[in-house]
């Protein structure tokens, strides 16, 4: 936002709290020396943002990187199911599959291409623009017509978005390959399948009508897309003021007109002036920490209480890795050597289903699912390298104040489920062919 403000002609100043921009996109090195590791924005979907070509991003030096393969998901019967930027290959794994299930991405992709710049225009206002009536009724004309066209006339878009993404799931597909695939891929993309509106738009667009899934990392890792913001934000005469946390939003006669730093700033409890301001913080912090209930009123306060942030916490653990890694499932279809990211565990749609309700209700799951990424293989190492692959893996937990062990016995089991889906190697005896022995975790709300 800041960038675009800039660019038109605005006076911007932006305040970070740590040192350096990008909280969720940072890159950095951990455990290991000569590792670099996303520890959030692992796959990028920028690619599909407005803002490529209004800030002119390759032009500051962002370059994305990506696989032929984007997306897939292993099976412990040895399958694999996989999305890739060639429809054919896609089609064809598919098909092995489910033929029904690939004939109905087939006829979602020529869905697509009849309506592709409404769906790309539709796409652009819901996503990247305000919410508005105007959008939302194009969102739904657009569902009536995928809809007809899969033999579902009698189902309207109002209908579906009021579907969970899991019914909407099992109204489209036959496999349970194709639903978790399909399910685990809206759910890391922020969209969890238990919820309506949006569980059921990933479900749909995850299914082809969106098209192969542009996703990708970024030479130089994800933090290269936040210099790119940054330099933008600069280069049309906008400021960054690093390491100045906010304490408070400066209000009189009812408007907010300036900052308040905290004591801990570089420039301790300095006032800043604005005409607007413009908070990145989340609803709670903004208006109960920085304005207060004095400020914001009764009612506005317990509404933002009653919003809670623990229905999923993203646990990340980050591999060191000697060499790559190799799928039992590439027998199956080698593709999987191909893709940058898939997922673990879930082998049934009621498994994701029971996972999902288990996440919401504050139950601790007894089986771990989630990511796994390996953005090494979207920017090769060179090969006069050694020791440069790196990966990392996602689960999805509900936040308890012990419940730190589980989340490490949650790894455990996911490393058990994915050791069982790779390849076994023997050994050679060689360091350069084993993991690296450390790895390094994190968690961040979601």
């Amino acid at each position: 936002m800041s960038a675009y403000l800039a660019k038109a002609g605005l006076s911007v100043g932006v305040f970070e709290a740590r040192g350096q921009c990008g909280a969720h996109c940072d890159t950095v090195e951990l455990g290991v020396p000569g590792y670099l590791h996303n520890l959030h924005a692992t796959w990028l979907a920028t690619a599909y943002s407005p803002a490529m070509t209004d800030l002119d991003l390759p032009g500051l030096g962002f370059e994305l990187r990506g696989t032929d393969v984007t997306y897939v998901k292993c099976f412990e019967s040895g399958r694999n199911l996989l999305h890739a930027m060639d429809f054919d290959l896609t089609y064809r794994n598919w098909a092995r599959v489910s033929e029904a299930d690939a004939a109905m991405q087939l006829t979602a992709l020529e869905f697509n291409a009849v309506n592709l710049d409404e769906m790309l225009e539709v796409n652009r206002r819901f996503w990247y623009g305000p919410p508005t009536a105007q959008t939302m009724e194009q969102m739904y004309k657009l569902l009536d017509g995928f809809l007809a066209s899969q033999g579902h006339a009698g189902i309207s878009g109002v209908d579906l978005l009021n579907m969970t993404g899991f019914e909407v799931l099992d109204l489209l597909f036959e496999s349970d390959e194709v639903k978790t695939t399909t399910a685990s891929a809206g759910w890391i993309s922020g969209l969890p399948p238990i919820h309506r509106k949006l569980g059921p738009l990933a479900a749909v667009f995850m299914a082809g009508i969106g098209g192969p899934m542009a996703v990708h990392n970024a030479r130089g890792g994800s933090h290269s897309l936040t210099h790119a913001l940054v330099k933008a934000t600069v280069d049309h005469g906008g400021e960054i003021w690093t390491t100045s946390p906010v304490g408070d939003i400066v209000v009189e006669n009812g408007r907010a007109v300036g900052i308040r730093l905290r004591e801990d700033a570089l420039m301790p409890g300095e006032e800043i002036r604005a005409g607007t301001i413009v908070s990145n913080l989340t609803a709670a912090p903004t208006f109960l920490g920085m304005l207060g209930e004095d400020v914001i009123g009764t009612e506005m306060a317990s509404r933002i209480k009653s919003f809670h942030y623990d229905e999923q916490v993203l646990f990340g653990a980050y591999y060191s890795l000697s060499d790559d890694v190799e799928f039992a499932s590439a027998a199956w279809d080698p593709g999987i050597q191909r893709a940058m990211m898939g997922y673990l565990g879930g082998e049934t749609i009621d498994d994701m289903r029971r996972h999902n309700m288990n996440l919401v209700s504050g139950v601790m799951d007894d089986e771990i699912m989630g990511n796994w990424f390996m953005p090494s293989r979207a920017t090769p190492p060179r090969r006069h390298r050694v020791g440069t692959r790196r990966s990392c893996g996602w689960t999805f937990h509900r936040i308890r104040v012990d419940g730190g062990a589980d989340h490490l016995r949650g790894h455990r089991r996911l490393a058990r489920v994915g050791s069982r889906c790779a390849r076994k190697r023997a050994p050679s005896g060689s360091s350069s062919s084993r993991q690296a022995s450390r790895t390094s975790s994190s968690s961040s709300s979601r």
